[in-house]
């Protein structure tokens, strides 16, 4: 028989050692002899995982139970004993639902599942109805604006991964951040369509004049509106408007025309700003390895020069992993300058709760291997969650939907994907372009070597370097490391495969 210590030392172990395989907990309680009506009550235990348990019976009374995932347990009855216990908000929202208020099982809801209440929504840059597995890059966020505001030197941010993460919806996310400390934000859009001086002008241009409306500062808005009459002139903005910006121009700021002293000044004056107004600007850019090197290159020497003189100037922007070395090769010292986060899939759980979200707020109920078939089929990539989750949920009609549900759905979610995610991009190519990502198809999700690409193509590598180039300046793969090739796109192998069957 196990004494009081043993058993205590026996029941942190099994704390530390629990994770996610399924009903591996039901057999370390029953192989540790641990009473589950005793062992659990008033303890933290924050670092299990109840996937697949069957919790009947066992008293969890006072016990902190946040990150546990009794949603994903096999069974929670009467028997349960939850009093006192510390939930999150999903397993709250579920329990809610799934018992009574004396704690007793609802039998699962006949609830409708109707298209015009689907909550889930792909596209691209949509915010999806939980923005899951993300709360860490949020919190770094926090606190660069934080230390901005403090006056205190911040690196600008730089997102970066592959097509279908989800980096435009984090730029939301943070935006909504920064408006609500009241920074001064600017968003550019469309970069890949146009200069940064015709994509900067016109939001910035916005601000400023809401800035100066009343405002104590108004000397230094004009200012700052005469250094965007500057950059105006290096594009072929529309008269009107770069007519209405140069009329503000004043004689003691640098007109030369140089991206690079246009910025400075700008970055200066908007610093100048936020300062007096006890924040920091913000200037947020998606796609940022669209930006011509010549104008990154002026961008970021006017960012250098704003962080010597210690302005609470930032950006935090959003690409493709090429971005970085593109970074780096247009100035020596560039990677210095960003605080570079990677966005991968989300993993199973966070894909999960991605899903059990939404329909835990509709009333509607998932079985476990219906979550496992999304997750399968989607990787953890945020984009096809959604895709594949709208679609289950047209396919189930009727609570709760199965994995049966989910495999059914894959066809309309694949047919969808092709005609609005893969083949916009996959239209644009030259046929060269295609068989070069034909050929890597056919060698499977990559990387690959440049070498084993020009094999299935039996060429030369140094005579498909043009198109590999191309490719790489359209953002359709890009180099791990060097001689490497992969692709931009997640699962595009696949829908080459399909949309080429045979090179």
């Amino acid at each position: 028989m196990t004494g009081s210590s043993g058993k205590a030392a026996l029941v942190e172990d099994l704390y530390a050692l629990y994770a996610e395989p399924t009903g591996l907990f039901d057999h370390m309680v029953e192989a540790g002899g641990l009473d589950p009506a005793t062992d659990f009550r008033d303890r933290d235990l924050r670092t299990m995982l109840f996937r697949g348990a069957d919790l009947a019976g066992f008293d969890f009374s006072r016990s902190n139970l946040v990150g546990t995932a009794i949603r994903r347990a096999r069974r929670v009855d009467a028997s349960t004993k939850l009093d006192g216990a510390l939930l999150d908000e999903l397993d709250q929202a579920w329990l809610a639902r799934r018992l009574d208020g004396e704690g007793r099982s609802r039998p699962a809801p006949a609830v409708l599942l109707s298209p015009v209440n689907n909550p889930f929504a792909p596209g691209a840059g949509t915010f999806p109805p939980l923005l899951a597995g993300r709360a860490d890059i949020i919190e770094r966020v926090e606190v660069s604006f934080q230390r901005l505001r403090q006056g205190r030197p911040v690196r600008s941010l730089i997102l970066t991964g592959l097509r279908g993460v989800g980096k435009t919806v984090l730029l939301s996310a943070i935006q909504a951040v920064a408006e609500r400390d009241h920074m001064i934000v600017v968003r550019l859009e469309s970069i890949g369509e146009r200069s940064l001086p015709g994509a900067l002008v016109p939001p910035l241009r916005q601000t400023l004049l809401a800035l100066s409306e009343g405002a104590p500062n108004k000397m230094d808005v004009e200012k700052a509106l005469s250094a965007l009459a500057s950059i105006a002139e290096l594009t072929s903005l529309d008269e009107e408007l770069s007519g209405e910006i140069s009329g503000l121009t004043t004689p003691e700021l640098a007109d030369d025309s140089d991206l690079y002293f246009d910025l400075s000044d700008l970055f200066s004056t908007l610093g100048d700003i936020a300062e007096k107004r006890g924040s920091g600007f913000v200037l947020i850019i998606d796609e940022m390895q669209y930006l011509a090197d010549k104008q990154l290159a002026a961008l970021m020497a006017a960012l250098h020069q704003r962080s010597q003189k210690a302005r609470p100037v930032m950006i935090v922007g959003a690409g493709l992993p090429i971005l970085l070395g593109k970074i780096g090769s247009v100035m020596s010292y560039g990677e210095r300058q960003f605080e570079f986060i990677h966005i991968g899939p989300l993993d199973e759980v966070a894909t999960n709760d991605a899903v059990l979200g939404p329909l835990v707020k509709e009333g509607v109920l998932i079985e476990p291997d219906g979550l496992a078939a999304i997750y399968a089929h989607t990787e953890g990539y945020p984009y096809f969650i959604q895709e594949w989750a709208l679609h289950s949920w047209n396919e189930a009609k009727v609570s709760p939907i199965t994995r049966e549900h989910v495999e059914r759905a894959t066809t309309a979610a694949l047919a969808h994907l092709d005609e609005n995610f893969f083949r916009m991009r996959f239209d644009r190519l030259t046929p060269s372009e295609m068989r070069y990502l034909r050929a890597m198809a056919e060698l499977g999700p990559g990387p690959h070597q440049s070498q084993d690409v020009a094999g299935v193509l039996n060429s030369k590598v140094v005579g498909l370097g043009p198109v590999r180039g191309s490719l790489i300046r359209k953002g359709m793969i890009y180099s791990p490391t060097h001689g490497e090739t992969a692709f931009t796109v997640p699962l595009f192998d696949d829908f080459i495969r399909r949309a080429m069957p045979s090179l």
